[in-house]
């Protein structure tokens, strides 16, 4: 069920970093991979009283309540791996986790 939304990351880089960390975070996690669905976001620019030259990729993980432990990990997880795809670049990872109550989550018309 975690939701994973990436801002200024091309698809294709979306693409792979699901393929190549779906596995590990579904481990750390405790949940089947196919629970983690990976969304590719608009591009944002950012303006700090000018352009900024530093590339910031935003993450945003929506799920239910974990344990600081898990959630540490899948930061480092992410981080690093999106890191190794921008090597050579200036790039900042910024990721944000939003816990979401379960009589607030809604499937099919049903909540959890």
């Amino acid at each position: 069920m975690p939701q994973i939304y990436m801002r200024n990351m091309s698809l294709a880089e979306v693409s792979q970093l699901s393929l190549e960390t779906t596995a590990d975070l579904a481990a750390v996690i405790g949940c089947p991979p196919d629970w983690l669905v990976f969304h590719q976001c608009e591009n944002h620019s950012f303006v700090h009283g000018k352009p900024c030259t530093k590339l910031m990729i935003l993450v945003d993980v929506f799920w239910f309540k974990r344990t600081q432990a898990i959630q540490d990990q899948v930061a480092s997880i992410l981080t690093e791996k999106i890191k190794s795809m921008r090597a050579g670049t200036d790039v900042e990872v910024t990721i944000v986790f939003h816990t979401l109550e379960n009589d607030a989550y809604y499937e099919d018309g049903k909540h959890y």
